[in-house]
């Protein structure tokens, strides 16, 4: 969260629901809301460094680490 500088309670919400729904959801309000406001661009930006990049990068790190743990930890009543 520090590196990308994500907010971090609704980061902590949107990883909360992944354990209850056994995935990461990609999309809706709440995955934009978790990206740093301003000088992230446009979301349909073609530069590497455009608000579509950011979040593909951090929607990555977000599953890997869900994945990670997942497995560790597992679903709530499993």
């Amino acid at each position: 969260m520090d590196e990308e500088r994500l907010d971090e309670l609704k980061t902590l919400g949107i990883m909360r629901r992944a354990w209850d729904e056994g995935y990461v959801r990609e999309t809706g309000t709440a995955v934009m809301g978790i990206l740093p406001k301003g000088g992230a661009g446009s979301l349909f930006s073609k530069a590497p460094t455009g608000l579509a990049a950011n979040l593909e990068r951090v929607m990555e790190k977000l599953k890997a680490f869900f994945e990670r743990f997942h497995e560790i930890v597992g679903m709530p009543g499993e």
